[in-house]
């Protein structure tokens, strides 16, 4: 089996744009590049966590704008379209996130900064699913021909942790996503993780959260940016880092056990840090 590959960059405290632009590069470079998933003429959806308020940086709640800032100038530059785009937690404005978190300042810079809520839905394939053959996401998603999920790293009071898998449900439309909390997050997520097939994650592992995450937790500075290919593989490393064994993820082992990724750290290489 193919070893994977999940990078691990070290910023400085507090760091600005051109900071997080070199790191978001770096962790890329050294797992082979952004060339590699990302085409001229590609369609990209750059995929943050908007889950909810509070948006202040040092919460540590939602995806610093920095971070999917970096990668559309990354995709801008290989002649691909890239859209930063989320749907927030269910019954929650996602047009107040944007607003109030630096993500309206983007748009501002002429970013295609969209709230999903305000798109078109459509229903997904997914692969030998065990709880939905299909699920109601939203029609950029499937258009998408790159998805890279760009999550904020925290703990969840469901699921353990929230990282690269468990941040696409942010993909889903409000129903979907209470459906999948009745009938079966923990293998829900995992049907969804196979029809949409994400290319790449980055890790927005600033300003993290532990505790009652994923909106209420304590705040926790840890200046990392991570990256990989292998979403599973990105999951294992980020429990690891916080104090898990992957083993008890049960997002990251239902999706080792589809084969949609490795999870065995044995399996997995982490260069930079």
């Amino acid at each position: 089996m193919n070893r994977a590959c999940v990078s691990i960059v070290k910023t400085n405290q507090a760091p600005g744009y051109p900071e997080i632009l070199a790191a978001v590069q770096e962790s890329l470079e050294v797992i082979g590049g952004l060339k590699e998933v990302v085409k001229p003429g590609d369609l990209v959806l750059i995929n943050p966590s908007w889950v909810a308020p509070p948006v202040e940086r040092e919460a540590g709640c939602i995806t610093l704008p920095e971070v999917p800032r970096a990668l559309a100038d990354m995709v801008k530059a290989i002649g691909a379209r890239p859209v930063i785009a989320e749907s927030s937690a269910v019954g929650v404005d996602t047009a107040k996130v944007i607003e109030a978190s630096g993500y309206r300042e983007l748009q501002d810079m002429g970013y295609e900064v969209v709230n999903l809520k305000k798109t078109p839905s459509v229903q997904l394939s997914t692969e030998d699913g065990k709880i939905f053959d299909t699920v109601e996401c939203w029609e950029l998603a499937r258009q998408a021909d790159v998805i890279i999920s760009v999550p904020k790293l925290k703990t969840h009071d469901q699921t353990e942790m929230t990282c690269s898998i468990k941040k696409l449900k942010g993909l889903l439309t409000d129903n979907a996503k209470r459906a999948m909390h009745q009938k079966g997050v923990f293998d829900g997520v995992i049907d969804l993780l196979s029809g949409l097939k994400p290319k790449l994650a980055v890790v927005d592992a600033i300003i993290c959260q532990e505790g009652i995450g994923p909106i209420f937790g304590r705040p926790v500075e840890m200046d990392l940016i991570m990256a990989g290919k292998d979403l599973v593989a990105v999951d294992a490393v980020c429990a690891r880092l916080i104090g898990y064994e992957p083993s008890e993820t049960l997002l990251t082992v239902n999706a080792a056990a589809r084969g949609l990724g490795v999870m065995d750290l044995v399996l997995i290489e982490v260069r930079g840090e």
